[in-house]
């Protein structure tokens, strides 16, 4: 047997090494060991085996005992080969083996089991056993299972079965991308710090969830580039780096196993401070997460612990919630077993499960990081003018289910949130997302194939509303938030959106509360149930309600899974989910409008309020619109004036308000005019596709008349790789509105593409007669750049990251490498404002646009941090050093006189 073993390694040795496989080790590899009789004990052991030292473990059946634990040894180090990792498995064919009728089909064999009869264990008895040992999945050793063969269709069955575990997975590039929230204190300077997501991908494979985890890096001053406490750059070339010292990193809680996503981070923040632990004999529980199950808008949010899984709540399934308090490794079985019990007999059960204790978290893809700040001293030291004694925290969702909240300074968790419709949703698999040994496992293809199983989570952007109250002490002003509220949804986790009261944040007594919910899947008929998927990001803003400024929250109407495939028109003629705006009330406003209240809506559905206090029927507007909506404050007295927003057709549209406020205003409707102010598809092709929010930019003419630019990148997000005959060509396009500055306010005629000018040709912007200019994006039979995320505009320049499928990280990674690299480059290219000309570009540049620098790998939006020569200053953020350095942009303090009084002193000249 040995010599079959060994000569079987040596020649898929021989063909890993050859030339024409470079790439061996990430191949399947393995040894299928199959004996239709007794393993025999013979003295004539294979030199390759027989040099090894056995194996330390004692589990071994006492019969040639050496020679077994010698042959694991030899399986253990070719599992264990970088190069090679090859898997054994065992397998017993006919009658000598047979034991029992039911028997583990995955080779997951439990070897004790194995014996002629009940009372003896005969010396074949041991071999039998010790042969299992060698190759079964609950021993670490062979690991490609043991098969106890007793027909012909159970060997082909075991084939199947190790041919599928020998199948190596593609490993997922680590991925992520730096976050440099803007500090509510004080936002005309950026922290020199990055809160850096990192996630790793699964290719190909049927995981119901992406892990990931969160950093905090620092921005390096004079290049502008993210590096790790120690001032080691985050990535080399477009690669991460592995073992990065992040100033959240706690060794204790990083492993070897994965030196790059799992290394350092919050998740290890987690691994060790908050690990259940057993206090006197009782198993307690060191993370706080909250429910919003049962509890009413302005009520405390339900704890975990204290008021689900130990109070008197029903809630169904809420044993999962233990793969969030620190057992991800525990299995259905043990989600089972403690479904019908008690609290008390709950934790027993947990104490015998100790190592199944381990936290996992999900990736943050799309929720960006947002800074909280609770508390902030301003005072002067040594001649400059500063905030000490901040509290800052970040908050984040992630595909786990979570919104996540951390202090900013030592990285460990404060509290999560958890949507309990996660929990009671019909989809039972959505459960499995709460732990590790379930979500990123493989679940039966039958399941996969009729229901989306990945587990999204909270993966939609959220925002914070803050405002604070100022006290003094001497010289130091400090600033305390008198109202932390904070806003988002879900994305593609659902059609929800959330609003949490968290001013009590970081108070020893304080608790975090539910403000309202948004929750479309209540409402099969009325405005939320037109609702898709939660994928704008609120904007927080002052709208003139009712004759007053009042604090509103304003969303897209979300997104459509229609889209996942390239449409027509004429594919989308029927009702299409999201196809909305929609303006609830983001705090209560008075005693009869609480907050979450739906003020307005505009849709082509809006015929009538259907349980909103106003609405506007907009005809046009029938697509998706999943993007941020422009708000837009016209005359700098807080309150918007404008909305602007595309849509996933190709259109642009414009919201006027009646800006009047006062008791005349009472009365008055919110909207002035809904129009579609640009159609910017082209005949043939299926409409271009707007996911992000405009930029909005005032000029003056020639003449000194004002005029808006409204510029976007079109470019199909839902499948950046795709390409073919029907899809139009991706544009820049910057729209001229010379109406919205107009007063009374005016009407726009529809701009189309014929009455735009096109950069990329020759001839210029004509003043008088260009309604606009379009840049259009490199596209072939087999490839198309796109813009996909939103742009940035800062004083006359323009900047977009472009998305280029033309590229890979695969083969830049290393031929040691067994990831599937990532696919596309996100580079940012600047463009001139308002006519796209060429006169903010360098002098030596002969192309328009101007490529600025690669951003990195896969789809990277554009990041704004702090100058190189002077923290007040803006500029953007490379994952690399590029040459030369992108432009650095002044940032100052302007007073803007809003009134003006005379003050007379009293008695002034008088008596």
């Amino acid at each position: 047997m040995s010599y079959g073993y060994t000569e079987a390694v040596s020649k898929l040795q021989s063909y890993t090494s050859s030339s024409t496989n470079t790439k061996a080790s990430c191949s399947g590899n393995g040894v299928y060991l199959l004996t239709d009789g007794e393993p025999n004990d013979t003295d004539s052991i294979s030199s390759a085996i027989n040099g090894k030292t056995e194996v330390a473990t004692t589990y071994w059946a006492n019969k040639s005992t050496s020679y077994w634990k010698k042959m694991a040894q030899y399986a253990i180090e070719l599992r264990e080969d970088k190069k090679l990792r090859i898997k054994t498995a065992t397998v017993g064919l006919g009658g000598g083996f047979y034991t029992i009728d039911e028997y583990a089909r995955d080779g997951a064999y439990s070897c004790a089991d194995i014996r002629s009869s009940s009372n003896t264990l005969t010396d074949n008895d041991k071999h039998h056993q010790n042969l299992c040992y060698v190759g079964t999945k609950q021993k670490n050793n062979g690991m490609g299972g043991f098969y106890n063969a007793q027909s012909a269709k159970d060997i082909v069955d075991s084939i199947d079965q190790f041919v599928n575990d020998v199948t190596e997975d593609i490993e997922g590039t680590t991925m992520g991308t730096s976050t440099i929230p803007v500090d509510a204190l004080n936002p005309t300077q950026l922290q020199n710090y990055s809160y850096f997501p990192m996630f790793q991908p699964i290719v190909g494979g049927d995981e119901q969830l992406w892990a990931g985890n969160l950093k905090k890096f620092s921005i390096k001053t004079s290049t502008g580039v993210v590096v790790d406490k120690l001032g080691n750059s985050v990535f080399n070339g477009n690669k991460i780096q592995e073992k990065l010292t992040d100033y959240w990193y706690e060794s204790a809680g990083s492993s070897e196993d994965d030196v790059y996503m799992a290394w350092g981070g919050l998740l290890s923040k987690l691994k060790v401070h908050h690990k259940p632990l057993v206090t006197s004999g009782t198993l307690g529980f060191n993370r706080n997460v909250y429910l919003d199950f049962g509890v009413n808008s302005g009520d405390d949010l339900k704890h975990a612990v204290r008021d689900i899984l130990n109070g008197s709540v029903t809630l169904d399934n809420k044993q999962y919630l233990y793969g969030l308090l620190g057992y991800s490794k525990l299995t259905q079985s043990d989600f089972d077993a403690l479904a019908s019990k008690s609290y008390n007999d709950q934790v027993n059960y947990l104490q015998t499960k100790i190592t199944n204790q381990d936290f996992q978290m999900g990736s943050v893809i799309h929720s960006t990081p947002i800074m909280l700040t609770q508390k902030g001293i301003f005072e002067e030291k040594d001649g400059e003018y500063g905030i000490s004694e901040r509290e800052d925290y970040i908050l984040a969702g992630t595909t786990q289910g979570l919104v996540q909240v951390v202090n900013a300074e030592n990285g460990k968790e404060v509290f999560s949130f958890l949507p309990s419709e996660f929990l009671t949703r019909s989809n039972k698999s959505q459960e499995k997302g709460f732990a590790e040994s379930l979500a990123m496992n493989r679940y039966p293809a039958s399941e996969s194939a009729d229901i989306d199983n990945f587990f999204y989570g909270v993966d939609g952007p959220w925002v914070a509303h803050t405002e604070y109250e100022y006290s003094f002490e001497g010289d130091k002003e400090i600033m305390t938030a008198k109202k932390q509220y904070a806003y988002g949804g879900l994305r593609m986790g659902g059609r929800s959106y959330y609003a949490l009261d968290l001013t009590d944040l970081g108070k020893t007594s304080g608790k975090p509360k539910l403000l309202f919910t948004i929750k479309p899947d209540d409402h099969e008929t009325g405005a939320l149930s037109y609702m898709g998927e939660s994928w704008s990001k609120p904007v927080i803003t002052y709208i003139p309600w009712k004759g007053q400024k009042r604090l509103a929250m304003i969303v897209g109407g979300g997104y459509d899974r229609k889209y996942e495939q390239q449409l027509s028109n004429a594919d989308l003629s029927g009702k299409v989910d999201g196809n909305g705006i929609y303006i609830f009330a983001a705090e209560d406003l008075d005693t009869n409008t609480k907050a979450g209240t739906l003020l307005w809506w505009g849709s082509s559905n809006a015929t009538s309020k259907d349980g909103a206090i106003e609405s506007t029927e907009i005809e046009a507007m029938t697509h998706s619109i999943p993007s941020r909506v422009k708000a837009v404050d016209r005359n700098g007295d807080g309150i918007t004036d404008h909305l602007y927003v595309g849509d996933l057709g190709g259109q642009v549209f414009r919201i006027d308000f009646n800006s009047k406020l006062g008791v005349s205003a009472v009365n008055t409707p919110l909207v002035y005019q809904a129009v579609k102010i640009a159609d910017l598809n082209t005949p043939g092709k299926s409409p271009r596709r707007f996911y992000e929010a405009p930029t909005f930019t005032i000029h003056k003419d020639d003449n000194g008349k004002r005029f808006a630019m409204v510029t976007l990148a079109s470019g199909d997000r839902s499948s950046p790789l795709d390409t073919g005959t029907s899809y139009p060509q991706d544009y820049v396009v910057a729209i001229k509105d010379d109406t919205v500055t107009s007063s009374p306010i005016g009407t726009p005629t529809l701009i189309t593409l014929d009455s735009m000018h096109d950069i990329s040709g020759t001839g210029s912007f004509n003043k008088g007669t260009h309604k606009g200019w379009f840049f259009p994006m490199p596209k072939s039979s087999s490839k198309q750049v796109r813009g996909i995320e939103e742009g940035i505009a800062i004083d006359n320049d323009l900047y977009y990251s472009v998305f280029n499928p033309d590229a890979s990280t695969a083969t830049e990674d290393g031929a040691e490498d067994c990831t599937g690299g990532v696919t596309g480059k996100s580079i940012a290219y600047k463009f001139c404002l308002p006519y796209g000309d060429k006169t903010c570009l360098g002098t030596s540049t002969s192309t328009n646009p101007e490529k600025i620098g690669e951003l990195g790998a896969g789809i990277i939006g554009l990041t704004l941090g702090a100058g190189r020569s002077q923290a007040t200053n803006r500029t953007l953020i490379f994952n690399k050093d590029i040459d030369p350095k992108p432009p650095e942009y002044a940032v100052s303090d302007k007073l803007v006189p809003k009134r003006w009084f005379e003050y007379l002193p009293f008695n002034s000249g008088g008596d």
